[in-house]
């Protein structure tokens, strides 16, 4: 070993605590290189955004490729207002129902690489709602009920795929069932349940913005049903299916970096088509619009 390295080690050795026994000039040597290494490999954690890396950043990612963070979590509160309308064969409408709910929604996502994920979300929301109908053989608006519950359940799952050479716009695929339970039979002894199953295929775009502590995030889905079935509690129970049905989603996300909130308002539409006779009762066409925003927050 040459002087200047000799010296080196000397010099390393005497930093060490002194409880520590006199080192070889070859264990000096092997300490200073395992000295190095230890030294990248914290420099290399220290990169990465570890534990309290904010979950929704692409800086969780580390040297690599992979990810500190593969999954994340949203949880928040949502509320909308919700307009339905039912029209006869002449284009006429032929009942309404419109209501406020409000409720939970929540999403766990997996990141499948750096611009890739699977995303699994839901809703559940609860309220009130005003109905406006006719008697048979009668005028639109004669007849109105107030105050009728409804519930509304919403799960998907999504593949989203961002394009980097896109300026990150994302692309998504997926599935999704929605229930909504309507109870008429709250109305009086003329009303009944009803309640719509509907399995879609989704499909979205979304942009990317950023702007200070801000990512501001404008999207579009697209869905289509897959399946589509009226229960109605008359009769003994008829289920017809009403499968020609579509509509969007539009949003805007406007997620706060250091906090994590993310506050998101939407508009949902569904336009449906006339179901299949059962019993000689059909679903009529109906259209559905629903306003609101939601807050959550990521972990």
């Amino acid at each position: 070993m040459c002087a200047a390295a000799l010296a080196g080690a000397v010099a390393f050795a005497a930093d060490l605590p002194q409880a520590q026994p006199t080192l070889h000039q070859g264990e000096a040597g092997d300490l200073m290189s395992r000295g190095y290494h230890l030294v990248s490999e914290l420099k290399v954690a220290s990169d990465g955004g570890g534990r309290d890396a904010d979950p929704g950043d692409p800086a969780d990612r580390i040297d690599g490729g992979s990810l500190a963070r593969r999954y994340t979590y949203e949880l928040g509160v949502t509320t909308h207002t919700e307009l339905y309308e039912e029209f006869g064969t002449s284009n006429q409408k032929i009942m309404q129902e419109k209501g406020a709910l409000i409720g939970v929604k929540g999403s766990v996502t997996r990141r499948l690489g750096r611009d890739n994920k699977l995303v699994v979300a839901g809703e559940i929301a609860m309220g009130y709602s005003d109905y406006t109908g006719s008697y048979i053989g009668g005028n639109y608006g004669d007849l109105r009920f107030n105050g009728q519950s409804r519930f509304l359940l919403d799960v998907s799952v999504a593949y989203g795929q961002s394009i980097p050479q896109w300026s990150d716009v994302a692309f998504s695929v997926g599935l999704g069932y929605r229930r909504l339970t309507d109870n008429l039979q709250e109305a009086g002894p003329a009303g009944y349940q009803r309640v719509n199953d509907r399995i879609y295929l989704a499909l979205g775009v979304e942009k990317p913005f950023h702007s200070g502590n801000w990512t501001i995030s404008p999207g579009l889905n697209y869905r289509s049903a897959l399946w589509g079935n009226q229960y109605s509690a008359i009769s003994g129970g008829l289920d017809k299916r009403q499968k020609d049905a579509s509509g969007i989603e539009l949003y805007v996300n406007f997620a706060h970096k250091p906090s994590r909130i993310t506050v998101t308002p939407f508009l949902r539409t569904w336009s449906a088509e006339d179901s299949k006779v059962n019993g000689g009762f059909y679903e009529p066409r109906n259209d559905t619009r629903e306003v609101g925003v939601a807050l959550t927050y990521r972990f």
